[in-house]
Parts: C-alpha cells; structure tokens; sequence
C-alpha cells in the first residue's frame, strides 16, 4: 500500500502520450502525462488523501519519482 489509489500509478498509453503520431519533447511529455492524471477519475481521491494527511505528499512523490519520472519533473519544475 503506497497510499496512491489504484490506476494512477500506471504510465498513460502511447495514444495518451503524444496522440496524433506528435513528437513531443520530455517536457511537453511530462505535462501531457500531468494533464492526464488531473483528469483521472481518482485524483480527486488522492487530492483529498493529501489535503488530509499532508505527511502522504513525500511517499506519493516518491513513488511518482519512480513509476513516471517526466510527471515528478513537472510537479516540482512547474510547467516550464
């Protein structure tokens, strides 16, 4: 149990990535990738499991950090 619910730890689809064939550079990939997980039907689980429990944030970056590397960058360096 690493306190992000199920099916958001899973890295998006290669249609989901770049859709349309688009050759997307790491950080457009990365806020792709972040624009799909805020449209997950469980991120307003995880939201909720954050803003009542702020000691989760570290173990569930930490786990983004590993499972989808490109997400972590663009939540700590923002979107640029």
């Amino acid at each position: 149990m690493n306190g992000i619910p199920a099916g958001l730890d899973r890295q998006p689809q290669p249609a989901q990535q770049g859709g349309q064939g688009q050759n997307l550079g790491s950080g457009e990939l990365g806020v792709s990738q972040l624009r799909a997980l805020f449209s997950h039907p469980n991120f307003a689980q995880l939201r909720d499991l954050i803003r009542s429990n702020p000691a989760a944030l570290q173990p569930i970056l930490a786990q983004i950090s590993q499972s989808s590397p490109q997400i972590y960058n663009v939540i700590v360096n923002g979107f640029s």
